[in-house]
Protein backbone atom coordinates (compact mmCIF):
# COMPACT_ATOMS: atom_id res chain seq x y z
CA UNK A 1 0.00 0.00 0.00
CA UNK A 2 1.39 3.36 -1.01
CA UNK A 3 -0.15 6.78 -1.52
CA UNK A 4 1.70 10.02 -2.23
CA UNK A 5 -1.48 11.93 -1.37
CA UNK A 6 -1.56 10.40 2.12
CA UNK A 7 2.16 11.02 2.65
CA UNK A 8 1.68 14.67 1.70
CA UNK A 9 -1.20 15.01 4.20
CA UNK A 10 0.88 13.34 6.92
CA UNK A 11 3.73 15.79 6.34
CA UNK A 12 1.33 18.74 6.66
CA UNK A 13 -0.18 17.26 9.82
CA UNK A 14 3.27 16.72 11.33
CA UNK A 15 4.20 20.33 10.67
CA UNK A 16 1.01 21.54 12.34
CA UNK A 17 1.60 19.24 15.32
CA UNK A 18 5.09 20.72 15.75
CA UNK A 19 3.64 24.23 15.54
CA UNK A 20 0.98 23.37 18.12
CA UNK A 21 3.58 21.94 20.50
CA UNK A 22 5.55 25.18 20.25
CA UNK A 23 2.49 27.37 20.77
CA UNK A 24 1.33 25.30 23.76
CA UNK A 25 4.78 25.54 25.36
CA UNK A 26 4.86 29.31 24.88
CA UNK A 27 1.37 29.65 26.36
CA UNK A 28 2.30 27.58 29.42
CA UNK A 29 5.35 29.78 30.04
CA UNK A 30 3.28 32.95 29.59
CA UNK A 31 0.58 31.80 32.00
CA UNK A 32 3.09 30.57 34.55
CA UNK A 33 4.78 33.96 34.58
CA UNK A 34 1.54 35.92 34.88
CA UNK A 35 -0.79 33.64 36.80
CA UNK A 36 0.08 35.29 40.09
CA UNK A 37 -0.63 38.80 38.88
CA UNK A 38 -3.84 40.68 39.51
CA UNK A 39 -5.99 38.28 37.52
CA UNK A 40 -7.92 36.94 40.47
CA UNK A 41 -11.42 37.12 38.92
CA UNK A 42 -10.35 34.76 36.13
CA UNK A 43 -7.63 32.85 37.94
CA UNK A 44 -9.51 29.53 37.80
CA UNK A 45 -10.05 29.97 34.07
CA UNK A 46 -6.36 30.73 33.45
CA UNK A 47 -5.32 27.71 35.51
CA UNK A 48 -7.66 25.58 33.42
CA UNK A 49 -6.17 27.08 30.26
CA UNK A 50 -2.65 26.37 31.50
CA UNK A 51 -3.50 22.73 32.30
CA UNK A 52 -5.04 22.19 28.87
CA UNK A 53 -1.97 23.65 27.15
CA UNK A 54 0.40 21.63 29.31
CA UNK A 55 -1.46 18.40 28.52
CA UNK A 56 -1.80 19.43 24.87
CA UNK A 57 -5.57 19.15 24.86
CA UNK A 58 -7.86 21.18 22.63
CA UNK A 59 -8.61 24.74 23.69
CA UNK A 60 -11.70 25.03 21.51
CA UNK A 61 -14.15 24.04 24.32
CA UNK A 62 -12.80 26.91 26.47
CA UNK A 63 -13.98 29.48 23.94
CA UNK A 64 -17.60 28.73 24.91
CA UNK A 65 -17.07 29.43 28.60
CA UNK A 66 -18.36 32.76 30.03
CA UNK A 67 -14.89 33.66 31.34
CA UNK A 68 -13.54 33.79 27.79
CA UNK A 69 -15.19 37.17 27.14
CA UNK A 70 -13.32 38.70 30.10
CA UNK A 71 -9.93 37.21 29.21
CA UNK A 72 -6.91 39.40 28.56
CA UNK A 73 -6.98 40.55 24.88
CA UNK A 74 -3.32 39.71 24.28
CA UNK A 75 -3.86 36.28 25.78
CA UNK A 76 -6.97 35.76 23.67
CA UNK A 77 -4.96 36.50 20.53
CA UNK A 78 -2.46 33.76 21.44
CA UNK A 79 -5.26 31.32 22.21
CA UNK A 80 -6.88 32.08 18.86
CA UNK A 81 -3.60 31.24 17.09
CA UNK A 82 -3.68 27.86 18.81
CA UNK A 83 -7.33 27.18 18.02
CA UNK A 84 -6.77 28.16 14.37
CA UNK A 85 -4.08 25.44 14.20
CA UNK A 86 -6.45 23.00 15.90
CA UNK A 87 -9.18 23.67 13.35
CA UNK A 88 -6.78 23.28 10.43
CA UNK A 89 -5.43 20.06 11.92
CA UNK A 90 -8.99 18.77 12.32
CA UNK A 91 -9.76 19.50 8.67
CA UNK A 92 -6.58 17.74 7.58
CA UNK A 93 -7.47 14.74 9.74
CA UNK A 94 -10.89 14.54 8.09
CA UNK A 95 -9.26 14.78 4.66
CA UNK A 96 -6.81 12.06 5.65
CA UNK A 97 -9.62 9.65 6.55
CA UNK A 98 -11.51 10.36 3.32
CA UNK A 99 -8.35 10.09 1.23
CA UNK A 100 -7.31 6.90 2.98
CA UNK A 101 -10.57 5.17 2.07
CA UNK A 102 -10.34 6.25 -1.58
CA UNK A 103 -6.67 5.27 -1.83
CA UNK A 104 -7.37 1.99 -0.08
CA UNK A 105 -10.02 1.23 -2.68
CA UNK A 106 -7.69 2.23 -5.53
CA UNK A 107 -4.90 -0.01 -4.25
CA UNK A 108 -7.38 -2.85 -3.77
CA UNK A 109 -8.68 -2.50 -7.34
CA UNK A 110 -5.12 -2.45 -8.68
CA UNK A 111 -4.45 -5.70 -6.83
CA UNK A 112 -7.59 -7.28 -8.26
CA UNK A 113 -6.23 -6.71 -11.77
CA UNK A 114 -3.76 -9.49 -11.00
CA UNK A 115 -6.68 -11.91 -11.00
CA UNK A 116 -6.52 -11.64 -14.80
CA UNK A 117 -3.08 -13.27 -14.86
CA UNK A 118 -3.50 -16.92 -15.75
CA UNK A 119 0.13 -17.66 -14.86
CA UNK A 120 -0.23 -16.14 -11.39
CA UNK A 121 -3.48 -18.02 -10.74
CA UNK A 122 -1.89 -21.26 -11.89
CA UNK A 123 0.97 -20.72 -9.47
CA UNK A 124 -1.40 -19.97 -6.59
CA UNK A 125 -3.49 -23.04 -7.41
CA UNK A 126 -0.37 -25.20 -7.09
CA UNK A 127 0.95 -23.43 -3.98
CA UNK A 128 -2.32 -22.97 -2.04
CA UNK A 129 -5.53 -24.59 -3.22
CA UNK A 130 -7.50 -23.08 -0.30
CA UNK A 131 -6.45 -19.55 -1.28
CA UNK A 132 -7.35 -20.23 -4.89
CA UNK A 133 -10.84 -21.43 -3.91
CA UNK A 134 -11.55 -18.25 -1.94
CA UNK A 135 -10.02 -15.56 -4.17
CA UNK A 136 -13.36 -14.52 -5.66
CA UNK A 137 -14.46 -13.35 -2.21
CA UNK A 138 -12.18 -10.35 -2.74
CA UNK A 139 -14.47 -9.12 -5.53
CA UNK A 140 -17.72 -9.60 -3.61
CA UNK A 141 -17.22 -6.67 -1.20
CA UNK A 142 -15.49 -3.32 -1.06
CA UNK A 143 -12.53 -3.13 1.38
CA UNK A 144 -14.48 -1.04 3.90
CA UNK A 145 -16.87 -4.00 4.34
CA UNK A 146 -14.15 -6.61 4.74
CA UNK A 147 -14.18 -8.80 7.80
CA UNK A 148 -11.19 -10.56 9.33
CA UNK A 149 -11.33 -13.42 6.81
CA UNK A 150 -11.38 -11.09 3.80
CA UNK A 151 -8.49 -9.00 5.13
CA UNK A 152 -6.46 -12.15 5.77
CA UNK A 153 -7.31 -13.43 2.28
CA UNK A 154 -6.26 -10.14 0.70
CA UNK A 155 -2.92 -10.14 2.53
CA UNK A 156 -2.28 -13.74 1.45
CA UNK A 157 -3.00 -12.86 -2.18
CA UNK A 158 -0.79 -9.77 -1.94
CA UNK A 159 1.99 -11.92 -0.49
CA UNK A 160 1.89 -14.29 -3.46
CA UNK A 161 1.61 -11.40 -5.91
CA UNK A 162 4.65 -9.56 -4.49
CA UNK A 163 6.55 -12.84 -4.35
CA UNK A 164 5.87 -13.40 -8.05
CA UNK A 165 7.18 -9.91 -8.85
CA UNK A 166 10.18 -9.66 -6.54
CA UNK A 167 11.42 -13.00 -5.25
CA UNK A 168 13.87 -14.84 -7.49
CA UNK A 169 13.63 -18.56 -6.78
CA UNK A 170 14.85 -20.61 -9.78
CA UNK A 171 12.38 -23.25 -10.94
CA UNK A 172 9.69 -22.05 -8.53
CA UNK A 173 6.10 -21.73 -9.68
CA UNK A 174 6.30 -17.92 -9.68
CA UNK A 175 9.59 -17.41 -11.51
CA UNK A 176 10.37 -17.59 -15.20
CA UNK A 177 13.61 -19.43 -15.89
CA UNK A 178 15.42 -18.81 -19.14
CA UNK A 179 18.61 -19.12 -21.10
CA UNK A 180 20.81 -16.13 -21.73
CA UNK A 181 24.22 -15.39 -23.17
CA UNK A 182 26.71 -13.23 -21.30
CA UNK A 183 30.19 -12.60 -22.71
CA UNK A 184 33.21 -10.74 -21.40
CA UNK A 185 33.04 -7.09 -22.31
CA UNK A 186 29.29 -7.10 -22.94
CA UNK A 187 27.27 -4.49 -21.06
CA UNK A 188 24.05 -6.39 -21.56
CA UNK A 189 22.85 -9.96 -21.12
CA UNK A 190 21.36 -11.38 -24.30
CA UNK A 191 18.12 -13.22 -23.70
CA UNK A 192 17.78 -16.42 -25.68
CA UNK A 193 14.52 -17.96 -24.45
CA UNK A 194 12.21 -18.44 -21.45
CA UNK A 195 10.78 -21.68 -20.18
CA UNK A 196 7.01 -21.65 -19.77
CA UNK A 197 5.30 -21.78 -16.40
CA UNK A 198 6.48 -18.86 -14.31
CA UNK A 199 5.22 -15.31 -13.95
CA UNK A 200 6.54 -11.99 -12.76
CA UNK A 201 10.23 -12.00 -11.85
CA UNK A 202 12.94 -13.56 -13.98
CA UNK A 203 15.59 -15.96 -12.80
CA UNK A 204 18.69 -16.61 -14.89
CA UNK A 205 20.56 -19.86 -14.33
CA UNK A 206 24.25 -19.68 -15.01
CA UNK A 207 26.04 -22.58 -16.69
Amino acid sequence: FRSDRLLDLLRKMDRLQDQLRQLHAEMVDELFARIGEDWQPNRAFYLKLKRECYNRRSLLPLLDRPEWAQADPALKAEVERITACERELGMLSDRFVTTYHSERLRNHNDLLLALNSAELLRGIAIASSSLMKNLQRLTAKTPDRFGKKERKLEMAFLSYFSRSMLKLSPFSTFTKVGLALAQDGDEHIHQLSFLEGGCGSVGLVGV
